[in-house]
C-alpha cells in the first residue's frame, strides 16, 4: 500500500495525485493533513481505497472534500473544523 503520510504544504486547494514517482497512491494515513492551517478543499483520486482516521483533524479552513466511490474504508473524522463545526457544506461522498 502506498499512502500519503504527511502533508505540510501551503496550498489551499489540493488535488491528490493518482501516482507519485510512478507509485499508485492508495491511502491517506491517519492524521495525514493534521492541523494544516492552509487547506480549504481536497480532491481524493479514484485510486484511493482508504482514508485514515482523523486525516483532516484540526484543519480549520477546510470546507470541502471530494471522496470518490473507490474509498472502501474511511476513518473517523473528528474536529474537522477548528471553530466547532463538525461537517462540510460542500462535501461529496
Amino acid at each position: 500500500m502506498s499512502q500519503i503520510v504527511n502533508y505540510d504544504g501551503q496550498n489551499q486547494r489540493i488535488a491528490i495525485p493518482k501516482k507519485i514517482d510512478n507509485i499508485t497512491v492508495t491511502a491517506l494515513a491517519d492524521y495525514s493533513f493534521y492541523v494544516n492551517p492552509y487547506i480549504e478543499r481536497v480532491e481524493i483520486p479514484s485510486t484511493v481505497k482508504t482514508v485514515g482516521k482523523n486525516a483532516f483533524y484540526g484543519c480549520k479552513y477546510l470546507w470541502g472534500v471530494f471522496i470518490p466511490d473507490s474509498v472502501e474504508n474511511c476513518g473517523k473524522f473528528n474536529n474537522l473544523v477548528g471553530n466547532g463545526t463538525y461537517g462540510f457544506e460542500n462535501t461529496t461522498v
